[in-house]
C-alpha cells in the first residue's frame, strides 16, 4: 500500500513546498484578495472554496494535490462564519446592552490567527448600519447625554463627550447639502482617526454621513457634533431625520 501512494506522497510534498513559497511571495494573499473582492457572506465564501478547489483540480488533474494546493486559502477565505442579529425588526425598541442577552446580535469569525479573526469581525461590525426612529425622547436623552443616577457615565459615547469650551466653539450652522468633511472643527481634526463601538473611525463615520444623506437639511452645529460623538453615524443619522420631520 506504501508502495503504491509513493508517487503521489513525493507529489504532495513537493506541492506543499511550492505553496509555502507562493505564500511567502504574496501569491496566496492575491488569490485572497481576488476571491474575497467577489464573494458576499457565507454561501459566496463556501462557493468561492468549491471553486479554488475545482480549479486547482482541473489544472494539476489530481484531487490530492487540489486539496494540499487549496486548503491553506480556503482556511482564510472563511473568516466570517456568521451574523446573528436579534432582539431587533423594523420597529422595535432597543437600549444600550447592559449584557450579551440585550445585544442587538453577534458576529461570528473564524481565522487561525486570532488578530486577524478580530480584524474580519470589526469589518463585518461597521458595514451594519442602525437607523433610528426620529424625535424620540429618549434617543435625544441619550445624545444629550442624561443617564440615571445609578449609572452614572453610562452608556459611554460612541468616540468622546465634547468639554464645555468645545460646545462653545460650535454655535454656528451647517448649511443645507454642505459637506460635513468641509466643516470639521478644528479640535476635532487630530482626533480623526479614533475609532467608535463600531471600529469605525471618526473619518470614516463622516464620510459615511456624507455618503447616506447628500441632501441634509440646515443642521445646528453643536447638536450635530454632539450626537455624531455621543452615539456615532447613528446620533449623525438620527439627528439629520429629526430635523427633516421638524
Amino acid at each position: 500500500g506504501v508502495t503504491g501512494m509513493y508517487d503521489i506522497t513525493v507529489i504532495s510534498i513537493i506541492v506543499a513546498c511550492i505553496v509555502s513559497l507562493i505564500k511567502e511571495y504574496g501569491g496566496i494573499q492575491f488569490i485572497l484578495n481576488l476571491i474575497r473582492s467577489r464573494i458576499k457572506g457565507r454561501k459566496g465564501a463556501e462557493l468561492g472554496i468549491a471553486g479554488l478547489a475545482l480549479l486547482v483540480d482541473c489544472c494539476t488533474a489530481n484531487n490530492t494535490v487540489a486539496i494540499v494546493m487549496a486548503g491553506p486559502i480556503a482556511k482564510e477565505i472563511s473568516d466570517i462564519n456568521d451574523v446573528l442579529p436579534r432582539n431587533l425588526d423594523v420597529g422595535s425598541s432597543i437600549d444600550f446592552p447592559r449584557n450579551n442577552v440585550q445585544k442587538c446580535g453577534n458576529v461570528i469569525s473564524v481565522n487561525a490567527d486570532y488578530q486577524k479573526a478580530v480584524e474580519s469581525a470589526q469589518k463585518a461590525i461597521s458595514s451594519i448600519i442602525l437607523t433610528l426612529k426620529p424625535n424620540q425622547p429618549s434617543t435625544d436623552d441619550f445624545l444629550q447625554g442624561k443617564t440615571c443616577v445609578e449609572e452614572e457615565g453610562f452608556p459611554p459615547s460612541a468616540y468622546f463627550d465634547l468639554t464645555k469650551e468645545q460646545e462653545d466653539l460650535l454655535q454656528g450652522e451647517i448649511l443645507a447639502n454642505q459637506k460635513i468633511q468641509d466643516c470639521i472643527p478644528e479640535f476635532l481634526k487630530d482626533k480623526l482617526q479614533q475609532s467608535d463601538w463600531n471600529a469605525r473611525s471618526l473619518i470614516q463615520t463622516i464620510q459615511l454621513f456624507d455618503k447616506l444623506r447628500p441632501n441634509h437639511p440646515q443642521l445646528q452645529e453643536k447638536r450635530f457634533w454632539k450626537a455624531l460623538l455621543k452615539g456615532g453615524i447613528q446620533g449623525a443619522l438620527y439627528i439629520n431625520d429629526s430635523t427633516k420631520v421638524l
